[in-house]
């Protein structure tokens, strides 16, 4: 009882251990990225957005009170992971923006199990641009635009 007791956890054990390791000089195909959930589809290019107090939003497409007041949290909480003040108020003028974030339509305001939450990210050293279908989709990407906010030795930024 005891040797099947052990087999099996040593069976586990390497199990969970086994994923974690490449041959020597190989790195894994796509960089770990630390967002939940995991987006359908990722790509990754060179390059990433620097985040500093020069850092502008602007709003186009569908507006509802919720996601203005979605996009005051989503400041407020960037605020807090980089300690930088931003300003509160999207700018008028998108070709201005450091991030884009524009929504196509208006959705019922009881949310249901069949809502579109999908969105398109795409980071650029340049700027940044979230697009929904939907304002549940804009909430979703910007989540996970906070949560690809990093910081290295020079600054915040985006990859």
């Amino acid at each position: 009882m005891n040797r099947t007791l052990s087999c099996c956890l040593l069976s586990m054990v390497l199990g969970f251990l086994t994923p974690a390791f490449t041959p020597a000089g190989e790195l894994p195909s796509t960089p770990i990225l630390n967002i939940l959930p995991l987006p359908r589809h990722i790509s990754l290019h060179q390059g990433r957005l620097t985040i500093d107090g020069n850092f502008r939003f602007s709003l186009s497409g569908y507006r509802e009170p919720r996601l203005l007041r979605c996009a005051d949290r989503f400041l407020r909480r960037l605020e807090r992971k980089t300690g930088i003040p931003f300003a509160s108020q999207p700018i008028l003028d998108p070709g201005q923006a450091d991030f884009e974030i524009h929504c196509d339509a208006y959705e019922s305001r009881i949310q249901t199990v069949r809502d579109d939450e999908s969105y398109r990210l795409k980071v650029t050293s340049r700027k940044a641009q979230l697009s929904a279908p939907t304002p549940l989709g804009v909430i979703r990407g910007l989540e996970t635009f906070l949560q690809l906010v990093d910081l290295d030795g020079r600054s915040f930024f985006v990859p």
